[in-house]
């Protein structure tokens, strides 16, 4: 990196750091990329790899006013990243461990609480579903709540299996950018 593109960089970050969102929105295209990258070789699946990169990016945007503009930022965020996968994948664990509960013969009896939140997360994700073209919708319902693998998805929609890995990357793009952007906006 030549001494124009840092002095470039530093003054985005320090317009970042003063809320700026375009500013966010500059820094978030340049690194979105490269957090995807590092965190493939550690996560190993997409949709992981997607989740983190969003809670980074929102974690950025909260700890903003701390950000010091000389030091490494891509360092800064790949710690984030990192800590946030570790969180994930504990999450994870904590999730299989209380299905495997589950599968053993325990009852469960969710809270109201517990019931009155994943009914917003439903209602959520439903309206976030709504933004996509009909085809990424039923692809990303069928990949990601049925299960479905991509050439099963193919054969049942009659589409290649490329446009199914294709409509899936796009809907994912969609609904990562979307939700980021709902977060940053909803804490104001």
């Amino acid at each position: 990196m030549n001494a124009n593109d840092l002095d470039t960089l530093h003054h985005t970050i320090s317009l970042l750091k003063q809320g700026d969102l375009d500013a966010f929105r500059v820094i978030y295209d340049r690194y979105f990329e490269v957090l995807t990258q590092r965190l493939r070789t550690f996560l190993h699946d997409d949709i992981l790899v997607q989740e983190v990169v969003q809670e980074t990016f929102v974690q950025v945007w909260l700890k903003r006013e701390t950000i010091d503009p000389t030091k490494d930022f891509l360092a800064w965020t790949s710690t984030i990243a990192k800590r946030k996968s570790i969180d994930i994948l504990r999450r994870q664990v904590k999730l299989t461990l209380a299905m495997d509960e589950l599968k053993a013969g325990e009852s469960y009896e969710p809270s109201a609480e517990q019931v009155m939140i994943q009914r917003e997360e439903r209602e959520k994700l439903s309206r976030l579903l709504d933004v996509l073209p009909e085809q990424q919708r039923q692809v990303l319902v069928l990949a990601k709540l049925h299960e479905l693998s991509y050439q099963e998805i193919a054969d049942k929609m009659k589409i290649s299996k490329n446009t199914v890995k294709n409509h899936l990357v796009k809907a994912m793009k969609v609904l990562k950018y979307r939700t980021t952007i709902f977060f940053i906006f909803f804490l104001f």
